[in-house]
């Protein structure tokens, strides 16, 4: 199974799968042909979970220039 995530509106069937039911904006996890389909045709990007994970992981604190006490320049 692949993860996507639908970022433009399919539209029609293949097989019997009706693409409509397919949201912009929400993930799903499908068989590796039919997420590959979707993809190709532009109307999903995979989701790499290891990457927002990296990237929580990764992520630098917020700076807080109350804390850090410098001005700056005028």
């Amino acid at each position: 199974m692949l993860k996507i995530r639908i970022v433009r509106p399919p539209r029609g069937q293949i097989d019997g799968v009706l693409f409509d039911l397919f949201h912009v904006g929400l993930t799903y996890e499908l068989s590796p042909s039919l997420a590959t389909l979707l993809v190709c045709e532009g109307y999903a990007e995979p989701v790499l979970d290891f990457l927002d994970t990296y990237r929580e992981q990764t992520s630098l604190p917020a700076y807080d220039r109350a804390a850090d006490g410098r001005q700056r320049p005028s």
